[in-house]
């Protein structure tokens, strides 16, 4: 399992890089619609190890381009303050992998392996709906990036 999430995760690297600079919205939103759909399989086919094989693989390229994504998308609103804007990004991203490892932890520990897909089905369509909504502020196009602002003085 390990390994189809891992070469999964190259191959969505690779799509990742290839197409952020002409489609990264399209990305983030399929990418997150997907990841919504495998959780959701594997609330209802967790017996199916077809099912489950290829759920592991489209939770392993979504995950495996996942950041690049969400950095360009962060360069891209940063303007000029893009090097405070990446501090923050690694910061936040570390910090969220080890929620998303506390909070699984919590949710195996007091509700069993079962719910685990449903509680990743519910984080990621409100990070999808998040997204959707973010159009103009999250996603600005390459030519309008968003100024940065700068402190009075």
């Amino acid at each position: 399992m390990l390994l189809v999430f891992g070469l999964a995760g190259m191959v969505g690297l690779w799509i990742a890089g290839t197409l952020v600079d002409r489609h990264l919205r399209a990305l983030i939103l399929c990418g997150l619609a997907a990841l919504g759909a495998a959780a959701l399989a594997l609330c209802f086919g967790n017996t199916s190890a077809p099912l489950i094989f290829v759920s592991m693989a489209v939770w392993g390229l979504v995950l495996g381009g996942g950041p690049v994504l969400f950095q360009a998308a962060e360069a891209r609103v940063a303007g000029d303050a893009t090097d405070v804007a990446q501090a923050m990004f690694v910061t936040i991203w570390n910090a969220g992998v080890a929620g998303g490892g506390i909070l699984g932890g919590l949710v195996l520990k007091s509700m069993g392996p079962s719910l685990l897909p449903a509680a990743l089905f519910l984080l990621t369509m409100s990070a999808l709906l998040m997204a959707t909504r973010a159009r103009r502020h999250g996603f600005p196009s390459s030519r309008a990036t968003v100024p940065a602002s700068r402190p009075a003085g």
